[in-house]
């Protein structure tokens, strides 16, 4: 599930991934609706997300 603010994104099955050996991974709608979300992690307890709707055509932050 993927929801921000109030907003619902993903409802259904996500594909799950790994990024780094630090924590760092992303989330992608199964349902291959380009809807994915990301949390790099930057240090002990820190980290920076951000999101990307190709309905709007921007990535969030």
């Amino acid at each position: 599930m993927l929801e921000i603010g109030e907003a619902h994104y993903i409802g259904s099955v996500c594909e799950f991934t790994r990024t780094d050996d630090k924590g760092s991974s992303r989330i992608a709608d199964a349902g291959h609706s380009g809807i994915e979300a990301e949390v790099k992690v930057t240090g002990a307890g820190q980290g920076i997300a951000s999101w990307t709707d190709p309905r709007s055509k921007t990535r969030q932050w």
